[in-house]
């Protein structure tokens, strides 16, 4: 299986704290997230988020990575939305650069 590499921003305390629990659990941090990914996707868990608690939306985040911002989200869902329902075309960026859309 081919393997990517991933760059993610984590609070320093929770990836201490994190990696703390994976190696108790005998597991790298690496492992934990591709198991929590793999879960996800075959949506055996729920990943509802509650914009109002969550500090996936807070300022701090946003100043870390501005693709976090609320309106960022409420377009990549509508997008999403678009392209699940057959009303958009998801396409990789050469295609979109050979038909001259908007890269």
């Amino acid at each position: 299986m081919a393997q990517t590499e991933l760059t993610i921003h984590i609070d320093d305390d929770l990836k201490t704290s994190g990696e703390a629990l994976f190696h108790s659990k005998g597991v790298t941090f690496s492992a934990a997230i591709n198991f929590l990914v793999r879960k996800a996707v075959q949506g055996e868990i729920p990943l509802e988020i509650d914009e109002q608690e969550d500090p996936l939306f807070s300022k701090e985040t946003y100043e870390m990575d501005p693709y976090y911002d609320r309106e960022t989200q409420a377009d990549l869902r509508k997008q999403m939305a678009e392209i699940e329902s057959g009303e958009a075309e998801l396409i990789d960026y050469d295609t979109a650069k050979n038909r001259n859309v908007g890269v």
